[in-house]
């Protein structure tokens, strides 16, 4: 029997009426799923859910209800590994892994996962995520995001350095140079994902601008530059 009245999202005994007319406890009923109660029981006593493989949603509910049964959000090294399987599937769902960690202010796992969300788009963000990181991690994953799309631009903005005009090079063919690199930049301005753009693909697009030159110091002033500013690229931090 079930109390009569009872809240079924609050624990309560489940009791059988005895022969002597007393009740026995036979169960406690909860409102939580058996996925989601597993997982509180096995943080509750310190054991490994890795055998378990909750996704994303049961270990969020999980950890939104350890508080009701007075039980501690675990640590980053805590032996459930319930963080380094969230880090999983940030691979796969890094906004939505970030989001879990900044709602229980996760500092260290937060700035693990914070470089795998390179891959999404600010625009990308839902509303429920963007609220369940909370203004202070949010306004931390935007400050990566912009700060690392003003440095891509600042990073290759500025063109090859020229040099003293020979017959065979002049000034005008050097300001071609320039031209070229600037056209460059403008495909780098409109990427779509600038914030993660892969340093590879920014050597190919620059260094491809050689081709065709037969002056050896442009060519040796465009490959030196475009080195520079992968070094720089890639010296840019990616966590918040």
């Amino acid at each position: 029997m079930i109390p009569s009245g009872a809240d079924l999202d609050e624990p309560h005994e489940i009791y059988r009426e005895t022969t002597g007319g007393s009740r026995a406890v036979v169960a406690i009923s909860v409102g939580e799923t058996a996925s989601v109660m597993n997982l509180i029981l096995l943080i509750a006593y310190g054991m490994s859910c890795a055998n378990f493989t909750p996704d994303l949603d049961v270990i969020g509910e999980a950890l939104r209800w350890l508080d009701k049964y007075g039980i501690q959000i675990p640590d980053s090294h805590s032996p459930t590994g319930i963080w380094p399987l969230v880090i999983q599937y940030a691979q796969r769902q890094p906004i939505r892994a970030y989001a879990l960690a900044a709602s229980h202010s996760m500092e260290d796992i937060c700035v693990e996962i914070s470089p795998l969300t390179l891959s999404t788009s600010l625009h990308n963000i839902s509303e429920s995520d963007a609220l369940t990181m909370g203004p202070i991690f949010l306004r931390r994953l935007f400050f990566l995001h912009l700060g690392r799309r003003s440095a891509c631009k600042q990073v290759f903005e500025k063109p090859p350095a020229q040099h003293a005009e020979t017959a065979s090079c002049t000034l005008a063919n050097q300001i071609e140079v320039t031209r070229v690199w600037e056209l460059k930049m403008a495909d780098v301005v409109l990427h779509p994902s600038q914030e993660n753009f892969p340093v590879e693909e920014l050597r190919r697009m620059f260094s491809g601008i050689v081709e065709g030159r037969a002056c050896s110091a442009c060519i040796e002033a465009i490959r030196a530059r475009v080195e520079k500013a992968c070094a720089e690229w890639l010296a840019v931090k990616q966590t918040i």
